[in-house]
């Protein structure tokens, strides 16, 4: 027993808050055209509107194009997530936290609900 909680104590302590973290988040998409294609990182990913999963830890390029009308691009930043700012909190009372940072759990997305409004074409 004794040997199972200085273990348990051993993964807590080596690891940061950020490893608790999924490395991806739900995004949600729409555009103001039902038949409009939205692309993700060059990925057709839905039309019209779609939610997906993406990777916390990268920014990202949002494009949505459909015929009759001009692509409407949007781009979305990573930020510290959370888990990440504890870890970092925590870098100043123990070093171990510091792995925590290295992992996708430390990031987040800026934004997670997008609106693209594609205008018509001249």
């Amino acid at each position: 027993m004794k040997k199972a909680i200085a273990v348990l104590l051993a993964v807590v302590q080596f690891t940061g808050c950020s490893f608790f973290v999924g490395n991806r988040q739900n995004v949600t998409v729409t555009t103001n055209v039902e038949t409009a294609q939205i692309f993700a990182n060059g990925e057709l990913v839905g039309t019209g509107m779609v939610s997906f999963k993406a990777p916390r830890n990268q920014d990202m390029q949002l494009m949505a194009k459909a015929e009759g009308y001009q692509t409407a691009f949007h781009h979305i930043d990573t930020k510290l997530s959370t888990a990440g700012i504890l870890d970092v909190v925590g870098l100043f009372v123990w070093i171990i936290p510091i792995f925590g940072l290295f992992s996708a759990g430390s990031k987040q997305l800026d934004e997670t609900n997008v609106a693209l409004n594609l205008a018509t074409a001249n």
